[in-house]
């Protein structure tokens, strides 16, 4: 294979990677993510907007973070549900932290040393050796736990074809798998409960600003721009720190 094309395969596995870590949301969804430190709150990109959803790109870096896809209505919750176990959630895909950090440095590691260096053939059988190797055992990780990840039988199939032949895209497992729970809790319940008070009070601003939006669309007088109004009255003045979070918080 020529140096041009080996480049430019390497290229091509970063950019798929890349583009299954991007997300088109709604102006009212956000994203949950774990740290070290605690939780936060990402949002996309306020402009531009893409078919009228906001552009979101999940850090390169972080992919053994889960991440929790959640919407808050803009015009208020006046039903709240039960409290989520985000501890239970954010410690489910654990296992799969190796897996998806070994299939990384098959593909960014290895792969490239088989390529550029002297080590040639036997350092690409070894990076494509562990990758389908990685694959095939997380693969098997999900099926003998579809319970406690919330995945189907039919979901694990699908993930199979796709991790197999495309295997950039089971790098993000983890927030693939995390993304696709079905979440009771509203984005702004779960922020106020979870965050530190920096991170909430730059959320809260964040959620403000498309509040005003929403509201700057609306009909004056209308019973919706209302209940926008009341609810961002509510949202500027509800309690500005979270309740402490539970001990163990720490980065998985």
């Amino acid at each position: 294979m020529p140096l041009q094309d080996e480049v430019l395969l390497m290229i091509l596995v970063g950019a798929l990677y890349l583009y299954d870590s991007m997300m088109l949301l709604y102006r009212n969804e956000g994203i949950l993510v774990p740290g070290r430190k605690g939780w936060t709150v990402r949002l996309g990109f306020h402009e531009p907007r893409i078919r009228g959803k906001e552009l979101f790109i999940a850090s390169a870096w972080l992919l053994h973070r889960p991440m929790f896809r959640l919407s808050w209505p803009f015009e208020g919750n006046p039903v709240q549900a039960a409290p989520e176990d985000w501890q239970a959630k954010r410690e489910v895909p654990l296992p799969m932290i190796a897996l998806v950090w070994s299939m990384a440095i098959a593909l960014f590691v290895m792969l490239p040393l088989g390529f550029f260096t002297t080590l040639g053939y036997g350092m690409l059988l070894a990076a494509v050796a562990l990758l389908y190797l990685s694959i095939v055992v997380l693969l098997a990780y999900m099926g003998l736990h579809r319970n406690e990840l919330k995945v189907t039988g039919k979901q694990v199939g699908k993930y199979a074809f796709e991790f197999l032949t495309c295997p950039p895209f089971a790098l993000n497992a983890i927030r693939t798998v995390s993304l696709s729970q079905p979440i009771g809790e509203d984005l702004v319940t779960a922020s106020r409960r979870l965050l530190d008070p920096e991170h909430w009070t730059e959320t809260r601003e964040q959620l403000t600003l498309r509040l005003d939006e929403e509201i700057e669309i609306e009909d004056e007088g209308s019973e919706r721009m209302a209940r926008l109004q009341a609810h961002r009255q509510r949202l500027a003045e509800g309690p500005p720190l979270p309740g402490p979070r539970p001990p163990g918080e720490g980065e998985p």
